[in-house]
């Protein structure tokens, strides 16, 4: 799974652009961020949600990357903020 987004991840570096912004699941990005950004201490996706639309920053190059912001919080207005609405990627483990 991670092989497979870093794929398309490279694939949009190949292309030389600045600024991309890549579309998936909530679960998915928790997952690859927490695995691809050296920045983020231990544990750290599992403790924070990212919503379904919510929104992860990172920067950097393959092999390199930092998560530079996290809004867990769903974008698109009320009608999105009820949490069961949103499915796994938003649970966390329970904090202590």
């Amino acid at each position: 799974m991670l092989g497979r987004f870093d794929d398309v991840v490279a694939e949009v570096v190949s292309t030389g652009i600045d600024t991309a912004v890549l579309v998936t699941h909530g679960a998915m990005i928790r997952a690859w961020v927490g695995a691809r950004c050296g920045n983020l201490p231990k544990g750290f996706t599992a403790l924070n949600a990212v919503s379904n639309t919510g929104v992860v920053v990172v920067e950097g190059t393959p092999g390199s990357w930092r998560a530079e912001s996290w809004q867990e919080q769903a974008l698109g207005g009320s009608g999105l903020e009820d949490a069961s609405t949103d499915g796994a990627a938003a649970e966390v483990l329970a904090r202590e």
